[in-house]
């Protein structure tokens, strides 16, 4: 039997949808204009000094979105449960990735045996994102940079761009070219790639990743920080996600007792400062409140029950 080659960019073509078509985007536009627009002091990496209130058009879902996918139809963007895992690519630990994967096995979990679809969010970036996405299509955590690690996927996660899906996801230097095309090869085959941004020669910046980011919260039920800086775009998109009407979630790293031991490796401690940033943020009138997870003390073995109740209050 023929071995299936592995999709490839240039042999797709891009689709592009109006936001009427896909549900969240829409009710995130209904959200904005049907209810009043609060003054949130925005936190991030283009304007580190300025926090001068968000503007609605900076929160608004795109007119048009660009889909590309080896197996899968627009319509992935409709799922029955979307979740957004976000965290640093950067400045992450071990930890955090580990926890990131825990909570996208749960997600596919989830869906599976409730029988419904569940989608993960993320912006395609090695780090806490690659983490999820991985953990959502059933790579064993030991083998994610692996060939025989992508024997057995399943699970369907969509990565959210910076620049056109023909560009593909970033080509980060830390995990090198062999590793980019595995992990951008199981993204197709498991989802696929979404962008706002149609031209091909546009390469990501910090403002389109940070536009980026406010596309993830707009595709999804909730959105969950993991690891991030206070000036991050991981907290600018969970801000934006609070405008948007979408529950929000933060780690809150003081409820998980009983971590795995830190090895020579990995002994760096979680990646705290946005996650605690955003769980003491003022109540503002008129905005949806960051929430920790998990509520309440609770042991790292029994992290994915906690998630599996946070997901089926979602439902």
């Amino acid at each position: 039997m023929a071995k299936t080659k592995p999709p490839r960019l240039r042999d797709m073509e891009e689709v592009a949808i109006r936001r009427e078509k896909v549900r969240r985007l829409k009710k995130v536009m209904d959200y904005i204009d049907n209810n009043e627009f609060p003054d949130v002091p925005r936190s991030d990496k283009i304007h580190p000094k300025d926090e001068s209130p968000y503007r609605k058009e900076e929160v608004y879902s795109p007119e048009i979105v660009y889909f590309l996918s080896a197996e899968h139809g627009p319509e992935i963007l409709n799922y029955q449960l979307a979740v957004a895992i976000a965290g640093a690519s950067k400045k992450h630990t071990e930890i955090g990735k580990k926890l990131a994967w825990m909570l996208a096995c749960a997600v596919t979990k989830f869906g599976e045996e409730h029988h419904i679809t569940t989608l993960v969010n993320g912006g395609g970036v090695f780090g806490i994102d690659e983490a999820a996405q991985l953990g959502c299509m059933n790579v064993p955590y030991e083998q994610r940079y692996l060939d025989k690690g992508y024997g057995n996927l399943s699970g369907c996660t969509v990565a959210v761009l910076g620049q056109s899906v023909k560009r593909g996801i970033c080509p980060y230097k830390q995990r090198g070219k062999k590793a980019r095309e595995r992990f951008e090869q199981a993204l197709l085959s498991q989802g696929g790639l979404v962008s706002c941004i149609s031209e091909t020669t546009h390469q990501q910046t910090i403002g389109t990743a940070l536009e980026r980011d406010g596309l993830i919260t707009a595709l999804s039920d909730a959105n969950i920080a993991i690891e991030c800086l206070k000036k991050s775009g991981t907290v600018d998109g969970i801000l934006k996600g609070t405008l948007q009407g979408i529950p929000q979630y933060a780690v809150n790293w003081d409820n998980i007792i009983n971590m795995p031991t830190l090895t020579k490796k990995s002994k760096k401690p979680p990646l705290r400062e946005g996650c605690d940033y955003l769980l003491n943020m003022d109540r503002i009138p008129g905005r949806q409140e960051v929430k920790p997870f998990p509520a309440e003390r609770t042991e790292w073995r029994d992290i994915p029950e906690k998630f599996y109740e946070l997901l089926a209050s979602l439902v």
